[in-house]
């Protein structure tokens, strides 16, 4: 074997083995990932911390940014890559599915839509709530508070209707 094929932080002795207990099921996924990817499931977890901890290695203005939002929210790391994916949802609901893909033809984004708008039709509400738009909140869905219970990333369904929260969280 070669110097250049090994690792320089290997060479440097820069590396620390630690071990950490993980459900079974959780270690079966991702392994599962990591074949996928053609990866070992020491480099998944190594791709997959470093990009949680460098905003999945955005420009240094755009994780300043980024930062700022997050701490003016007073959220942490977890509560704000949670809020960030929410507002994605209730993006893609509203224009559909691959809205912003630079690779795809305006006439095909009008198709995703509609497709996605039938997709997430809410199931028949109690005449109480009539309206979907109540579980949204008065600021368009981006309301966390809109929704009794959520918070960003405590592991509650972000959705509003029960029938649609998984039962076993």
């Amino acid at each position: 074997m070669n110097f250049p094929d090994i690792d320089s932080e290997v060479l440097a002795g820069n590396k620390v083995v630690r071990t950490f207990r993980m459900p079974r099921n959780l270690v079966n996924v991702l392994g599962r990932e990591a074949t996928q990817r053609g990866l070992d499931m020491t480099a998944l977890v190594l791709r997959v911390l470093h990009g949680y901890l460098t905003y999945f290695s955005l420009p240094e203005a755009a994780i300043a940014q980024l930062e700022a939002d997050r701490e003016a929210l007073k959220m942490d790391r977890n509560q704000y890559l949670s809020h960030l994916l929410y507002h994605r949802c209730l993006a893609l609901r509203e224009r559909g599915l691959g809205f912003d893909d630079p690779r795809c033809p305006d006439t095909l984004r009008v198709g995703a839509a509609l497709a996605t708008a039938a997709l997430v039709q809410p199931e028949v509400l109690e005449e109480k709530d009539q309206h979907p738009s109540r579980h949204l909140g008065a600021a368009g869905g981006g309301t966390h508070g809109a929704v009794e219970g959520l918070a960003p990333g405590a592991g509650v369904w972000p959705y509003g209707i029960k029938e649609n929260r998984p039962q076993n969280r």
